[in-house]
């Protein structure tokens, strides 16, 4: 028999379709950047956004800094002027008030000196017949607080009541409209209440004798000076 011999080519492989699955042709690579491309165009555009709406809260954000700062320097500026306008107003008012008092007169019979008003009486009589004299007229006796006052009251011939007394406790002076004795102007070993010489009684009022004060009984009669301010003074006359 004859031996039977057949070339078997061994086989192969063959070329995948393009339609097969595990081929990868150029339309699935075209497939995957169509894929992603709307992804990352989206991402830039918002990016994007986000820095442009930063930029604008930027902007916004300088210009509120920049107005806050300007109001608050013009707030600054009007309190200034406004301080300014109130210390101006203050001496402005100050200055009238002394103007007005400059230009008050005195009832007749009264004489001015500074801003308060004096009338001396002509009639002789206690200390408390003299206050209740001095009431009457608006005012009271006289409170002495200044040397200038003291010198001017020296004008006045006489003895006269004043508004000191120490009728409340011996040995403290008051003055009528309550004030403690600070300016003093004694004469010599005075205030003695009588130096204790039982003729002269309880010495409890003081009066003028020029140019000192002496201590006296309230009842002794003299004459007194009264005082009113020159503002109350226009008040009493005006009514």
């Amino acid at each position: 028999m004859e031996d039977i011999y057949v070339n078997v080519d061994p086989l192969k492989p063959s070329a995948a379709s393009p339609n097969q699955p595990g081929h990868l042709g150029p339309r699935a690579k075209g497939t995957r950047r169509s894929r992603w491309g709307p992804a990352v165009l989206g991402l830039g555009l918002l990016c994007a956004g986000l820095l442009a709406g930063l930029l604008v809260l930027a902007v916004r954000y300088s210009v509120t800094v920049k107005d806050l700062s300007m109001t608050q320097s013009k707030s600054m500026e009007q309190q200034k002027e406004l301080c300014t306008l109130s210390t101006l107003k203050q001496r402005f008012d100050e200055q009238l008030k002394d103007n007005i008092k400059r230009n008050q007169t005195c009832p007749e019979g009264w004489r001015k000196f500074e801003n308060a008003c004096y009338h001396h009486s002509d009639q002789k009589k206690s200390w408390n017949n003299g206050r209740n004299d001095c009431i009457k007229k608006g005012g009271d006796l006289v409170v002495i607080d200044s040397s200038q006052e003291q010198k001017f009251l020296l004008e006045y011939e006489g003895d006269f009541w004043i508004g000191l007394t120490d009728l409340e406790q011996e040995g403290t002076w008051k003055w009528v409209d309550g004030a403690p004795l600070i300016l003093s102007n004694w004469a010599e070993k005075q205030p003695d209440n009588g130096n204790k010489n039982a003729a002269y009684g309880e010495e409890d009022c003081a009066h003028s004798r020029r140019p000192t004060w002496n201590d006296v009984s309230c009842d002794t009669n003299l004459r007194w000076i009264c005082e009113t301010s020159a503002e109350d003074a226009q008040i009493s006359m005006a009514q």
